[in-house]
């Protein structure tokens, strides 16, 4: 307390006493309730509160170009980068914080640039040595590897194989050198249109059992537009096979395009031996050719010898069930059971048809004879739960009898499904779901 120049006694505002604890879940909720303004107000009231809320300030950095609501241009994200540059540099206990990395460019417009051409970017990648979390690529456009400046490629390649970095979300990326994805400490990864370069898309198989202590990958989720999406994740796979567990997929089909499916490519469900549950999201476009694609790689093990040629994807029923037969005869001379417990398949079909052209479309597919035949097969023992979900556009035709009632293509989607699937639902010890739905339709 002191006098002022009028002689009344000022009175400071003591610092809370609250215990600590209660102070951090104070400072959570202002986080968790985007409360930055509020926050930074705590920030001045001590230097008690500084640096519990420079943790919650920092812990989570992104960088991106934004339209609306409130534009960020590039000259603010090129202001960001070197304002956080310089404060890492001067308090490298502040960079310690940060725990979260996002930084999605996107294609340039009105005379802009892209964030990765920024000369700032790699001195501030090379102050984050304690991520646990990286997402780095583009929302609209393709980013390419090899153009990125030697010291941008560096610096993301430290970040990428960060000992403490657990998961790794890459968006839009090409010809990436497959060591900087093979070296990796991450437990979770996405690879969202990433492709290595085409003269590394054909590695050799790693030993099954992995002598480098670091690599813990047990969950990869995919986006593939083409194979050369599927090889480049090939190659991944294989470098972390003796730990997977969960392979999420999902493939954009373009029937437009000669190169717009995905499967199989090189992938080989034989050789991941860990590998319990397996996900499926397929556009059906207009002959199923990822569809046809998912049963070829659902058969590779019922070959009966390594060197034999695969089936054709649009091979005949009799023939996928010779194979299958021959190979539940000799379960041995293949390749060892798979550990799978569980595969979902989501089946997107896009085109606007009538009922009856929709049935008629999808019924004939192969698929609904190789699917049983594969996954009831003595290669997939231990596999106990299957769900099949379809999507439809809603369309009411009337009925040919003349009775005037509509027929739903949801409701013939179904009924045909209904019969498809009767053989894996037949199966005591297999739990089978399946679902047909309409798209959401746009307000």
């Amino acid at each position: 307390m002191e006098s002022g120049s009028t002689g009344h006694a000022i009175v400071y505002p003591q610092v809370s006493r609250l215990p600590p604890e209660l102070v951090c879940i104070i400072f959570n909720f202002l986080t968790e309730s985007h409360a930055t303004e509020a926050l930074r107000s705590c920030a001045l009231v001590s230097k008690g509160f500084l640096q519990p809320i420079r943790k919650q300030l920092f812990s989570s950095i992104t960088l991106r170009l934004v339209s609306h609501p409130r534009p960020i241009l590039i000259h603010d994200v090129v202001r960001r980068i070197q304002g956080l540059t310089d404060l890492f540099q001067r308090e490298p206990l502040v960079a310690s914080y940060v725990k979260r990395f996002s930084l999605l460019d996107s294609y340039p417009v009105y005379e802009s640039q892209w964030i990765t051409q920024q000369r700032g970017l790699p001195p501030l990648l090379d102050t984050l040595t304690s991520l646990t979390f990286c997402e780095f690529g583009t929302a609209i456009g393709f980013l390419d590897w090899q153009l990125f400046p030697p010291a941008l490629r560096l610096s993301l390649t430290r970040v990428f194989q960060g000992r403490q970095l657990r998961t790794l979300k890459l968006r839009n990326l090409g010809c990436i050198p497959a060591f900087v994805l093979m070296a990796t400490s991450v437990k979770a990864m996405d690879l969202n249109n990433v492709t290595v370069p085409p003269d590394q898309q054909q590695l050799a198989l790693p030993p099954v059992v992995d002598t480098t202590p670091f690599r813990q990958l047990a969950v990869l989720n995919v986006r593939t537009v083409s194979v050369q999406n599927t090889n480049s994740a090939w190659v991944v796979i294989q470098a972390y096979r003796p730990h997977l567990k969960v392979l999420k997929w999902r493939c954009w089909e373009d029937h437009r395009s000669g190169d717009g499916f995905s499967l199989p490519g090189n992938l080989n469900l034989t050789q991941l031996p860990k590998l319990t549950t397996l996900s499926f999201r397929l556009s059906f476009g207009v002959t199923g050719r990822d569809l046809a694609g998912l049963c070829q790689l659902l058969e590779s093990p019922l070959w009966l010898f390594p060197n034999q040629t695969p089936i054709s994807p649009f091979a005949p029923p009799d023939m996928v069930a010779a194979a299958a037969s021959a190979s539940n005869a000799n379960p041995n001379a293949a390749s060892p059971p798979s550990v799978l417990r569980r595969i979902d398949i989501a089946l997107l079909f896009p085109e606007h048809r009538p009922p009856n052209e929709i049935r008629a479309i999808i019924s004939t597919h192969s698929a609904w004879t190789r699917l049983p035949l594969a996954l009831t097969s003595a290669h997939y023992p231990q596999l106990r739960k299957v769900r099949m979900d379809m999507s439809v556009h809603e369309w009411r035709t009337p009925v040919d009898d003349g009775s005037g009632r509509m027929q739903s293509s949801v409701v013939a989607c179904r009924e045909m499904m209904k019969g498809c699937l009767q053989r894996l639902a037949n199966v005591s010890s297999l739990h089978l779901k399946w679902k047909v739905q309409a798209f959401p339709k746009n307000r």
